[in-house]
């Protein structure tokens, strides 16, 4: 079986837009990826890593307590919070309102902590719609 693979050239690389000399991260956007129980912390690292990848500005994570020190080590580039933290309407409104876009439930997992921690961010997102993958 022979692998396929892409190679880009420079002309490939022409169509993507460039960034504006005078912009900042807060100019390319800002995607919020919850996710992540103890155990499954590559997956909202590697959705992190694919925003990034796509020229987003800024990611924030939010993750299960235990998973943080693994999701800060993989991505020490995203801002990490925890589902403790979030919990807080205050908080998690805070985030949202800033958010671009919402990446709900890489690793998110199917214990009841994930349960809970799911309806309290689907509830917050129902009063303030953001776009949802």
């Amino acid at each position: 079986v022979n692998p396929t693979y892409w190679s880009h050239t420079w002309e490939d690389l022409e169509a993507y837009p460039r960034r504006q000399p005078q912009s900042h991260k807060y100019s390319y956007g800002r995607i919020l990826v919850a996710g992540g129980s103890l155990g499954m912390a590559g997956a909202p690292c590697f959705a992190g890593m694919g925003a990034y990848r796509t020229g987003v500005g800024l990611v924030d994570l939010v993750v299960e307590e235990g998973s943080r020190p693994v999701v800060q080590t993989l991505l020490p580039e995203a801002i990490v919070h925890t589902w403790e933290s979030f919990s807080e309407e205050g908080a998690a409104k805070a985030c949202l309102e800033k958010a671009s876009l919402v990446i709900l439930g890489p690793g998110l997992g199917l214990k009841e902590e994930s349960r809970i921690f799911f309806y309290q961010l689907w509830n917050t997102l129902k009063k303030m719609p953001r776009p949802l993958l």
